[in-house]
Formats: C-alpha cells, sequence, structure tokens
C-alpha cells in the first residue's frame, strides 16, 4: 500500500513500503527466514511499526539503520517506534528511507499469513502482506539415520572423572566440557585435566601432568525410537575434538622433566560418546528436552573408578 499526494498542506507527501509484500516461502517449523523491506517517507518523524493478522505472533520486526535512542528487536508480534531513520546518503533528499527486517519463525505448521504495518505521525498508514508455509521438521540423516540435532538449540555439560589409586600408580581424569548446539552447528568448549604418578615401594618415581583445552566444531546427534516395550524414548551422542596443550613428563628420581605440545585432533564420530541410557520421551520432536544422569563405575580389584555426570537443556527455538 502506498500513501502520498498533499497532506494537509504539507505539499508533497511520500509514504510507503518497497516491496509492498513478501513471500517467505516454506520452511521448516523452527527455522527462520528473514525478508527485507525499505519504508519510504518524506519526514523524519515518529512512525510505528507493528504486526497484525491471525499470525502475526510468528513473525518478528526490528528496524535497522535507526538514530540514537530507538529501540530495536521487537518480541514477536510487537510494534517498534522509529524516531526518524535514514540512510546517509539521502538524508538532505526529498524522500528518506529506512530499512526494516522481518522474520518469520513458525511455532506451528501451516500457512502463515501477517501484515506490516507503518504508523506515521499524521494517522496514514502503509502496510506490506506477508505469507509463508511451515512444514513439519525434518530429521537429517546426518551421523545416524535420523539425527534432530537441527531442528534444537541449547546445551549439554558433562563432567568426567576417573581415578586410580593403588601401591603401583595414583592418576586422576577430569574432563568439563559444554556441548552448544544451534540448529545442527555444534562447538565445544572445555577443559581436560590429567595427573599420573607411578609408585616404586609406595615412593613416587615418575608423574606426568597434562592441562589442555576442549574447543571448536563438535558433533551430536538426537535420536527418538521406541524401546523394546513400543514406548518412544530419546537418546543424545557427542563428540568434541581432542584436547590441545602443554603435557610434561617429570623424573622425580633424577630432577628431569620433559615438554611436549599436544595438537587437537578433529571430532570423530568414530569416538563418540552416548549420554546414559535412553530417556522417555512423549513424542518425537518434543520440546524441550531437559534432564540429568550420572553414571559410575568401580573397578574393586584395581582400586579404580569414576564417575560421568550430564545435564541437558535443548528445545526448538
Amino acid at each position: 500500500m502506498v500513501v502520498s499526494g498533499l497532506l494537509g498542506g504539507w505539499g508533497w507527501y511520500a509514504f510507503s513500503f518497497t516491496p509492498s509484500s513478501a513471500d517467505f516461502g516454506k520452511l521448516s517449523v523452527a527455522a527462520v527466514v528473514t525478508r527485507k523491506f525499505t519504508l519510504n517517507r518524506s519526514d523524519t518523524l515518529r512512525t510505528v511499526l507493528s504486526l497484525e493478522g491471525p499470525n502475526a505472533a510468528e513473525f518478528v520486526v526490528a528496524v535497522g539503520s535507526v538514530s540514537p535512542g530507538v529501540r530495536s528487536g521487537p518480541g514477536p508480534g510487537e510494534a517498534d517506534t522509529v524516531y526518524g531513520c535514514w540512510n546517509s546518503s539521502v538524508q538532505s533528499a526529498r524522500v528518506t528511507t529506512c530499512g526494516v527486517s522481518v522474520d518469520l519463525r513458525p511455532a506451528s505448521v501451516g500457512v502463515k499469513t501477517a501484515t506490516l504495518v507503518a504508523t506515521d505521525a499524521h494517522g496514514q498508514k502503509v502496510t506490506a502482506a506477508l505469507r509463508g508455509e511451515a512444514t513439519a521438521p525434518a530429521c537429517q540423516p546426518v551421523l545416524v539415520p535420523c539425527n534432530w540435532t537441527i531442528s534444537y538449540i541449547g546445551s549439554i555439560h558433562i563432567h568426567e572423572v576417573d581415578s586410580t589409586i593403588n601401591s603401583d600408580r595414583t592418576a586422576r581424569y577430569e574432563t568439563n566440557v559444554d556441548i552448544d548446539i544451534d540448529r545442527g552447528k555444534v562447538t565445544c568448549q572445555g577443559t581436560r585435566r590429567e595427573f599420573e604418578q607411578t609408585l616404586v615401594d609406595g615412593k613416587p618415581v615418575d608423574e606426568l601432568n597434562f592441562n589442555g583445552k576442549i574447543y571448536g566444531i563438535g558433533m551430536a546427534a538426537i535420536e527418538f525410537e521406541p524401546d523394546a516395550n513400543g514406548k518412544m524414548t530419546y537418546t543424545l551422542t557427542y563428540a568434541c575434538a581432542t584436547p590441545a596443550g602443554m603435557r610434561e613428563s617429570k623424573s622425580l628420581r633424577f630432577g628431569t622433566s620433559e615438554t611436549d605440545n599436544v595438537l587437537q585432533e578433529p571430532a570423530q564420530w568414530n569416538d563418540s560418546r552416548m549420554i546414559g541410557e535412553p530417556q522417555p520421551a512423549t513424542a518425537q520432536g518434543m520440546t524441550p528436552i531437559i534432564g540429568k544422569n550420572v553414571s559410575t563405575t568401580w573397578d574393586p580389584a584395581n582400586k579404580e573408578g569414576g564417575y560421568i555426570k550430564a545435564d541437558w537443556q535443548l528445545k526448538m527455538p
């Protein structure tokens, strides 16, 4: 819709959206698609942007290139107020412009429609029609036969400790890592600490220390499948790059030491680990996925054991 012409003695007045409509196409539930508009105006007075229509809550409007003090990035379906925004190249021109972005973030399957509305200080309105179609999120045949990771955002935290204390050896290995998931993109961030001592007649003779960092691209899988009784469950599996850092080896008998730089190796799916046992699920693609798990091991003969604590919070955006 375009408003132009004489307005109460103001002279020639222009007010319009370019383009006047936008088709967001087909996209999966929980995905995000953005379309851009230009708001053309003859003044820089107060203008209010809003969304109307049956699915307004599933669209988000934001303003770019705004003047100081303008609130940007309202919530779904909310209005935003523009107190005069323009591109520097046209500040002195007859018509000023504002950049406006609209996201479609569907929460359910179906055709989504809404109207982008701009209301100026004179009470004039211009509109742009918005339309898109949301489809069921498809699990992806990546890493595992049916991986739902692309539909989720959130994180998994792992704290793992293994230790040995006997007459020949003392050792402790500790890992803390956060696995962040963002619609299929997986990153790992954490630490790995290793300590070992070799004992002779109860006295330490050799020692090893390693402090490493875990970082970079990882891998993850979220799988839904029925158990033996036909009830739906989900499993979480992850893989991170190996830790990188300095390893120091000491001879406590001779007072010597050596250091070497341990380089990172990329995450490999054949080194992946499942987090606990399959967890109950209400349905495929359920949201949110929240849980905790503790696994312990103990070998009394060798006096060694450990635990893995995990907690996770994942949801469809």
